[in-house]
């Protein structure tokens, strides 16, 4: 092993060196203590222990500077700006778009100790030629354009002394820095021996620390590279094999530690699997075919970050002890969602009802807030259509325990400033990490999420408190997402035990027996050709900064050492596009084909294909009890009695009867911004019943329905205002509005011509009926109850009216012989029902008389040209009256279905 072999040689060839003189440097944290720990066992004198420690954090002890995170450099940067622009000043958020390829162009151009003289004048004299028009004077926004590039060595200029004033930099800096400072480093270090340990990609500075230590201190340097990858134009030994060529201490004759003979020996597997989440199957099958015993020498290697939760969801943790190492993007976490939706709520200064449910159903919020708050309160909003929210209906259902977080969640609607909100999130944070804290479960990764959270937003908070950048609630928005997307939780766990999780570049330098590598796509790995930055292609490669070029040699390098180091690896591609992430091979796996000829194997999910069986509930005692507790009104919980929809509802599937009726689970309502026809009829109805409620027990003459007409567009606006509970009627609800006074006129129409070939007398509108009825088949009376919309008398004729905003059609109120039969069976004659119920309601509690003849009908407001589209029984042409024959009929299949709905030995079965 690579590590070992550098313990090995340090104590061969360096044994006089004390440990407390030793240093040894790794490019990352992780291989630090392997590296660690094999030195433990390896050196058995006592003694002070060796220094481990990263590149980074050494060029942060030789040069004094601290790293500076992004958020805090983003802020610094603008005030620069701001104080060196002689033109028109972005805002912040539009900066922060921008701001963040200058800081890391930046960081790059120190990174290469790049002259700013050398590449600002090139990049000016390049953006010149590209607005260079012949005879034509330049615009306002091209000399606006061509004042900012001329300004690029101003603000870095100014930012260097920032920088350097705080003690505070970007990692370039500091390794400028660094360089500058070797030989103060030197003479205060000149007795410590520096072993630098696994690296390949060095930035021009790092080269030149690194070159100093081995040229002019004790040091030594050890690669972790083939010989197959040298001298042959391979891009996994790019960079190596140039500092190999370049560098004044090989060509002084230096030893070039460790070039081996190894050729490639692993055992490979490749597999395509469509989707990345069928990745995550297929790999933790082939995970449980790894023998016990060297789970611990396994690492799964994760190329996209994104794979991390849903992968720990999939493994079975009480099974296997696992430690993960690898950064997870913030993004991903549940507390995004949480401060998302609290964003939200406040960028448009109203509370939109979309927004207030969203926040309310996050997670972490459960615990906060009392047990029916969150329901009583969306039930609410939705069961009074209320498209925005205020306090007091955020207050109605408030106990003392909800008191602080409900006023803690909803601040000052329109007027809440930027530093009081972040305020908030803050607060919000805490109190959410006391609740989880109190909890007997691990919340261990909540914790860890709040915390990174906590420092994100305590940092901005100070740094708004201090510049005063953001100016809206919108903006801090854009800026906090902007910021997050670099943001990472670093899981950082037990590093010697268990199955290991990490990513590519904690994977460096380490052997393990087993890998897994997932993602090996075209655009994960690698990444792809795309470097984003304000400084051209060209400029970046003809003065030596790094481009995409640089980033796939890295990968291949990673990619390489990882097989190199393990004996069996299994790589897991995508065979289909998901989301926006291709289904291309990667390369390194298109060279595995070619080079070793490796067979890759497409894997695709077992379907497994299972009988849907219907399902079915068999009546007990309870549900029984249940039953007749709805037929005699007896229980508060359920609707007393049956309505004609309940029963059509058992019609059309008894499944759903038994969650209404029995388990009392209805429908949530949902706020309907534009009327649907959910609400269309409802308004209607209410609209017809206002209009015509003057009228009722009158003889109805043409001048009332002209007297109708004139209050149809004010008694529609009233409705309509009442529905979107006083809000402004606008958008497509104007017309909406204009399309409901338009069925209502022609509706008046129809009125209108009843009333002149008739004596119209309007006997009940929106008549609300309750009775209860003693079958012989039973011994409790059944209740039955209806809101029957309206019934007229037109000369000798009693008219029962059902309105209809949908669309109905004559047959579906037409009953021959068969269709009687299928009446309590096919929910295609659920209209047809309806009104021979009403029908038989009228005459069972005595409000129609049984001498009178009576008709039932629909008036669709879909279908207004046909006019009352009537029920017909048998061969009728015309509509059927409901006479004693009929209400009969209906009788004997309405107690034959009663009867199937309370026999104990015919369960409800799914439809």
């Amino acid at each position: 092993m690579f590590l070992e072999q550098v313990i090995e040689d340090y104590l061969e060839n360096y044994a006089d060196v004390p440990t407390e003189n030793l240093i040894l440097v790794t490019p990352h944290r992780r291989s630090a203590l392997f590296l660690r720990e094999i030195f433990a066992k390896k050196y058995r004198k006592a003694g002070i222990s060796p220094e481990f420690i990263t590149l980074d954090n050494l060029l942060e002890r030789i040069s004094g500077i601290k790293k500076m995170s992004e958020v805090q450099g983003l802020f610094e940067l603008y005030k620069v700006y701001k104080e060196h622009t002689t033109t028109e000043v972005d805002d912040f958020e539009k900066f922060v778009g921008w701001g963040k390829m200058l800081w890391k162009d930046f960081d790059d151009i120190d990174q290469y100790l790049i002259a700013y003289k050398d590449i600002f004048p090139y990049v000016e004299a390049i953006k010149e030629v590209e607005h260079w028009s012949l005879g034509e004077k330049l615009t306002e926004m091209q000399e606006k354009h061509l004042a900012f590039w001329r300004t690029l060595g101003t603000y870095y200029n100014a930012l260097h002394k920032e920088m350097y004033k705080q003690r505070q930099g970007y990692q370039g800096f500091i390794a400028r820095v660094a360089y500058e400072q070797m030989d103060a480093y030197k003479s205060a270090n000149e007795e410590k021996l520096h072993l630098f340990v696994g690296f390949n990609a060095l930035s021009v500075a790092q080269e030149k620390v690194i070159q100093y230590i081995l040229e002019e201190m004790q040091g030594d340097i050890y690669w972790d590279i083939e010989k197959h990858f040298l001298n042959s134009q391979h891009s996994a030994g790019y960079f190596i094999e140039n500092y190999l060529d370049k560098w004044r201490y090989y060509r002084r004759g230096a030893t070039k530690k460790w070039i081996v003979e190894d050729q490639l020996n692993t055992k490979i597997q490749v597999y395509g699997t469509p989707k990345q989440v069928n990745q995550i199957h297929l790999l933790t099958s082939l995970l449980e075919e790894i023998p016990t015993n060297e789970l611990e020498q396994t690492a799964i290697v994760l190329s996209d970050s994104d794979m991390l939760l849903p992968l720990l969801q999939a493994i079975d943790t009480n099974k296997l002890s696992i430690n993960i190492t690898m950064g997870y993007p913030l993004q991903q976490t549940p507390v995004h969602d949480l401060i998302s939706a609290y964003f939200k709520l406040y960028i448009s200064g109203r509370w939109y009802h979309k927004e207030v449910k969203s926040l309310l159903e996050q997670p972490f919020l459960s615990n906060l807030l009392s047990e029916n708050y969150k329901k009583d309160t969306i039930t609410y909003i939705n069961e009074h259509n209320l498209s925005y929210v205020y306090k007091k209906t955020l207050d109605k259902y408030k106990k003392e325990k909800d008191a602080a977080i409900i006023d803690l969640l909803f601040d000052d609607q329109k007027n809440i400033s930027v530093s009081k909100l972040i305020k908030n999130i803050i607060e919000l944070l805490l109190v959410i990490k006391e609740s989880l804290e109190k909890e007997d479960k691990e919340n261990l990764l909540n914790l860890e999420y709040l915390y990174n959270f906590y420092e994100l937003f305590n940092q901005i908070y100070h740094l708004q408190e201090k510049h005063h950048f953001v100016d809206s609630v919108k903006s801090l928005y854009y800026i906090y997402n902007d910021l997050l997307v670099k943001q990472k939780l670093n899981f950082r766990g037990e590093p010697l035990k268990g199955l290991q999780i990490m990513g590519i570049l904690e994977a460096q330098n380490i052997h393990f027996k087993n890998v897994l590598l997932t993602s090996m796509n075209e655009g994960i790995f690698p990444k792809g050709n795309t470097v984003n930055s304000l400084i051209p292609f060209d400029v970046r490669a003809n003065l030596g900064l790094p481009t995409y070029k640089e980033s796939d040699y890295m990968y291949a390098y990673y990619f390489y050492r990882i097989l190199q180091h393990s004996e069996k690896a299994i790589l897991f591609y995508n065979t289909e596009t998901d989301g926006l992430k291709g289904s291309e091979k990667s390369r390194f796996i298109l060279q595995l084909l070619s080079d070793y000829k490796i067979k890759p194997e497409v894997r695709f999910p077992e379907v497994k294909i299972i009988e849907q069986q219907p399902v079915e509930i068999a009546k007990d005692k309870q549900i029984i009890d249940k039953l007749v507790a709805i037929a005699t009104g007896g229980d508060p919980k359920h609707r007393k009695g049956f309505s004609s929809s309940s029963l059509t509802t058992y019609v059309r599937n008894p499944i759903d009867f038994y969650q209404q009726q029995i388990l009392d689970i209805r429908d949530d309502a949902e706020v309907e911004e534009i009327v649907e026809d959910r609400s269309l009829g409802t308004i209607i109805h209410r609209i017809l019943e206002l209009l015509y409620k003057p009228y009722l027990n009158h003889v109805i003459s043409k001048q009332d329905i002209d007297k109708i007409r004139k209050k149809v567009a004010e008694t529609t606006k009233t409705v309509f205002k009442e529905y979107q509970q006083n809000e402004e009627i606008a958008g497509k609800n104007i017309f909406v509005q204009r399309t409901i006074e338009e069925y209502v006129m022609k509706f008046l129409d129809i009125d209108q011509r009843n009333v002149s070939n008739n004596v119209v007398k309007l006997l009940y509108l929106e008549e609300k009926i309750r009775i209860d009825v003693q079958y012989e088949d039973f011994p409790f009376p059944i209740r039955f109850n209806g809101t029957i919309d309206r019934v007229e008398q037109r000369g000798e004729d009693i008219y029962i009216v059902d309105y209809k905003s949908g669309i109905v059609e004559k047959g579906q109120v037409a009953l021959n012989e068969k269709k009687w039969e299928n009446l309590i069976v096919d929910y295609d004659y659920s209209k047809a029902f309806q009104l021979l119920m009403y029908a038989y309601l009228l005459f069972k509690t005595g409000m129609i008389g049984e001498d009178k003849r009576v008709y039932v009908g629909n008036y669709s407001f879909r279908r207004l040209k046909l006019g009352f589209i009537g029920f017909r029984n048998g061969k009728d042409k015309d509509i059927s009256p409901v006479d004693t024959h009929v209400r009969d009929a209906f009788e004997q299949k309405l107690i034959q279905l009663l009867k199937e709905i309370y026999d104990p030995a015919l369960p409800f079965v799914e439809k």
